[in-house]
């Protein structure tokens, strides 16, 4: 009984980390791909922040992690490259 207890809070939680990590993988993804440089600065620290974050407490894996921040600097990286460019 306990330990169906302690599963279930663990579920939740997990399950509530995991999507304010998607929501914010999420929004900094619509902010890159409609080319809004100034939402993508504000939320660039706080999304790489919580990808690490996330690692630490084993909801994800810090390889998935480090993959995930690589490509996400890449799409930010070509879209300031761009704009500077045009």
């Amino acid at each position: 009984m306990k330990r169906a207890r302690q599963n279930e809070q663990r579920r939740l939680a997990r399950r509530s980390k995991m999507r304010r990590l998607r929501t914010q993988l999420g929004k900094i993804r619509n902010a890159i791909s409609e080319k809004n440089t100034e939402q993508v600065e504000q939320l660039l620290a706080p999304t790489l922040s919580l990808i690490d974050s996330s690692t630490h407490g084993s909801l994800i894996h810090r390889n998935k992690a480090a993959r995930q921040k690589s490509r996400l600097m890449s799409q930010v990286n070509s879209l300031s490259g761009s704009t500077s460019s045009a």
